[in-house]
């Protein structure tokens, strides 16, 4: 065992940092032999004394408890938008780190004193219709996929489609239909078979090639054929 890990939850016990030390726990055997009857300040008295903590990841929440940053132990920050009823909608991969221990607390005012700007910032959109089904994803690069639903809400066809766009200002499902370019000698149209039950049981890709799946009691695949 070469490193500890600390993790922190707030009044609601949702995780909001980890800790990971470079030293590993004194008289880790005694450790072993009492979990999991071990409480989180018999591990801090195992910590070995002025241990280095190698780095910290953090989850930091609105107030509603929506993951709104997450911070890798490098600094490097992941941004998630939300819509009204919980979807994420909007994530954004900044290019440059933040020098964490300038957080002033955790909360996502502070993340974003420190945040800067810069043009290889990646933000990918996720584009939900009237009904809240996904009907687009837009990749960092403005590449889109569009999904199709079946009455019951389930994805049926998938096509990637070969032009990127460039991004509208309000990202809507008309504004991004507007915008595609569709080229179907290159588009990507995967289409799925779904079952009564709403099960996979096949798939067809955009050259017909097909393969189905034969389930077992449990959903679960037990053969595969190519058609």
């Amino acid at each position: 065992v070469s490193q500890s890990r600390y993790h922190q939850v707030d009044g609601e016990k949702r995780l909001v940092l980890t800790s990971k030390y470079a030293d590993p726990l004194n008289q880790f055997s005694d450790f072993v032999q009492a979990w999991p009857n071990i409480t989180a300040s018999e591990v801090a008295d195992k910590l070995n004394p002025g241990s280095r903590i190698n780095r910290k990841f953090y989850q930091i929440r609105d107030a509603i408890g929506q993951v709104v940053f997450e911070i890798d132990g490098e600094g490097f920050v992941h941004e998630q938008g939300y819509n009204a009823t919980g979807k994420v909608i909007q994530e954004i991969q900044y290019n440059l780190s933040i020098d964490t221990t300038k957080l002033i607390d955790l909360t996502p005012l502070a993340v974003h004193d420190l945040l800067r700007e810069h043009p290889e910032d990646r933000v990918r959109y996720h584009v939900y219709d009237l009904l809240d089904q996904l009907r687009y994803e837009i990749d960092g690069e403005g590449y889109v996929t569009e999904y199709c639903h079946n009455e019951t809400g389930h994805v049926v066809e998938e096509t990637s489609y070969e032009k990127p766009i460039i991004v509208p200002s309000v990202v809507t499902v008309a504004t991004v239909a507007n915008l595609i370019i569709k080229t179907p000698e290159k588009d990507k149209a995967v289409g799925f078979i779904l079952d009564a039950a709403d099960r996979q049981t096949g798939v067809t890709d955009s050259y017909g090639v097909s393969e189905t799946y034969q389930l077992d009691a449990l959903g679960q695949r037990r053969t595969i054929t190519d058609v």
